[in-house]
């Protein structure tokens, strides 16, 4: 009689030679090894460890074997099943004192290498870290492999991603080598992760978070670094506002591998997409999604774990210093457009649809703070750019200025280009480059359907085919002394609150001052205070005002000493080219 495996013993470890090729058969559903091709057939047990929760699913039906039953492959009524729950007394038996010396180590925080099959079983959960941040995984299959130069362990787990439009399952593999002695469980790459830690908590509530953010489009808050990976990962600091997008990250990015996940993602079938994260398994979200940060204008990898929802304020557009009517008139083309109350009269589909307005005036007069505030009025997000980030040459505009509008299209976003003026300028017969820049910016803004703001310092070269584009355009004049008491009392409210100042206004605002600068006196007299939450003093506030006024007094000087210096060198060559002249007409 022929039992359904022998054992043997090779380096230490127990080997078990296999009788019937049906049970390898079925083993290489869960694990393959080269050690199965040999005649007759072998295994090591140490690789067979985590697999047997699985093995047992597959034989619950069976009746079970009495203790030491012996199973015989030659014998009438023989199954394979048979054999398989054979193998798994004899496993299990084998594992009982493994894993008793196993549990033993793990109690002092420490793990020998031959005891890692013991360490991470199929079907439990384990967590590694990936730049940083967590990532939990379950376990789909461990165990030691012999290499052709050396011998690991190696552990394939799955985790959960998403492509944007459904959640998938995702398999890594990760290996650790060989070691002698026994090291700490915290220094290896994969640690096992126990059910009721705190970590496993978090993980899971990060999940939900995950769940919740991933499928479609996401105006967020974010407080933290993004990265991107290309030979490594580069972080960069993104604070501030984000859109977690990953349909439109994956085409604004497509040689971005956007990691193991995009791999296994365009491998699956239709029957592996989720519409739901299943609940047993938030712990196994992926750390991060794949969006854009309105703070930098990049895209990148943002951590699931920092993302909230936004603050708007409501009341930005209330404290913009501008005349009613204008507000009320802002206003209600805003909402129009919002609502789509307004009918395309545009005999071309998708032509000419949107509001574009244009602010023209001096810095400082609240141009720029317009288009914030009506995005913020509107809840949407704000993609400000200025014409240097767009370039100034005809390629770099066009691939730009169309990313841009695409992905504001899509997002509904307010746009805003500040100092737009090159673009705006009259074309003429003598500069083609700057000619061929305005028909590209004409001919892209022709075509979009949303809110963009343009703003510029002058008009007085404006290019007359921009007007018939423009739904509303809007001159800022100089602030006056009521307008910077308005401002002065605004950034005064918002850094010390309503009744944290009390001084009177009157006398600061007789200085010309623009918006801007006001805000940056606020911010260095709060910080000249001897605590960070010392009251802002009038005092220091005339201190800034009076460094600032030194400053300004400095460079009239300089520049009234270079036009001094100009003036000298311009009289000497006048001399001598007068020299040069009547010595000319006496010899000649």
């Amino acid at each position: 009689m022929t039992e359904v495996f022998t054992v043997g013993n090779t380096d230490g470890d127990i080997e078990l030679i296999v009788h019937d090729n049906k049970i390898i058969d079925i083993l290489e559903n869960y694990v393959s090894f080269e050690s199965f091709y040999t005649i007759p057939p072998t295994l090591r047990i140490s690789q067979l460890f985590s697999i047997v929760p699985k093995l047992k699913k597959l034989i619950e039906h069976e009746p079970p074997l009495r203790k030491d039953e012996p199973v015989y492959v030659n014998k009438i009524g023989y199954t394979p099943e048979r054999g398989i729950a054979k193998l798994i007394q004899y496993l299990e038996a084998e594992n009982h004192g493994a894993s008793q010396t196993m549990l033993k180590m793990a109690e002092k925080g420490v793990i020998a290498f031959k005891y890692l099959t013991h360490l991470f079983v199929v079907d439990t959960f384990a967590v590694s870290y990936i730049n940083g941040a967590p990532l939990g995984l379950l376990i789909e299959n461990a165990g030691i492999v012999q290499g052709a130069y050396q011998t690991f362990f190696e552990i394939t787990g799955k985790f959960i991603n998403s492509n944007g439009k459904d959640f998938r399952y995702t398999t890594k593999t990760w290996t650790i080598t060989s070691f002698d002695d026994v090291v700490p469980i915290s220094s290896l790459s994969v640690q096992p992760l126990d059910e009721g830690s705190e970590l496993f908590e978090l993980l899971e509530e990060r999940g939900k978070r995950f769940e919740k953010y991933a499928i479609g489009n996401s105006y967020l808050s974010y407080s933290d670094n993004m990265f991107f990976v290309g030979w490594g990962a580069v972080f960069f600091k993104a604070q501030g506002r984000v859109m977690i997008d990953a349909a439109s990250f994956a085409q604004m990015n497509p040689n971005y591998s956007m990691g193991d996940a995009r791999i296994d993602m365009n491998r699956q079938t239709q029957k592996t997409k989720l519409t739901n994260v299943p609940t047993h398994h938030y712990a196994i979200c992926s750390p991060t999604l794949f969006g854009f940060s309105f703070t930098v204008k990049k895209w990148g990898e943002i951590f699931v774990q920092h993302l909230s929802p936004i603050q708007f304020d409501g009341n930005a557009f209330h404290r913009l210093v501008l005349d009613p009517e204008r507000k009320k008139l802002i206003l209600n083309l805003v909402n129009a457009e919002n609502h789509k109350a307004t009918k395309n009269l545009d005999l071309i589909s998708g032509k000419g649809s949107g509001m574009i307005f244009l602010l023209h005036g001096s810095p400082g007069v609240g141009k720029t703070l317009t288009g914030e505030s009506i995005a913020e009025y509107l809840h949407k997000p704000l993609y400000s750019v200025s014409s240097g980030e767009l370039g100034t040459d005809v390629l770099s505009l066009e691939k730009k200025l169309s990313e841009i509008l695409e992905v504001a299209s899509l997002w509904q976003a307010v746009i805003l280009i500040d100092e737009a003026d090159i673009f705006l300028e009259a074309r003429s017969e003598h500069d083609i480059q700057r000619n061929a820049l305005v028909g590209i910016f004409l001919r892209l803004l022709e075509y979009h359907q949303g809110i963009l703001f343009l703003t510029t310092n002058r008009v007085q070269s404006f290019d007359l085919a921009f007007k018939s584009r423009i739904t509303l355009s809007l001159k800022y004049s100089e602030l006056d002394p009521t307008a910077r008491i308005k401002i002065w009392r605004t950034f005064l409210d918002r850094s010390e609150g309503v009744d944290g100042w009390n001084f009177d206004l009157q006398e600061l605002s007789e200085v010309r001052l623009n918006g801007r600068e006001i805000k940056n006196v606020v911010r260095l007299a709060k910080v000249m205070g001897e605590f960070p939450d010392d009251p802002i003093q009038l005092a220091n506030i005339l201190k800034v005002l009076k460094m600032m006024s030194d400053f300004d007094q400095e460079i009239e000087t300089e520049k009234k000493a270079a036009q001094a210096q100009y003036r000298r060198r311009s009289n000497r060559m006048l001399s001598y080219l007068m020299f040069v002249l009547a010595l000319m007409s006496i010899f000649f």
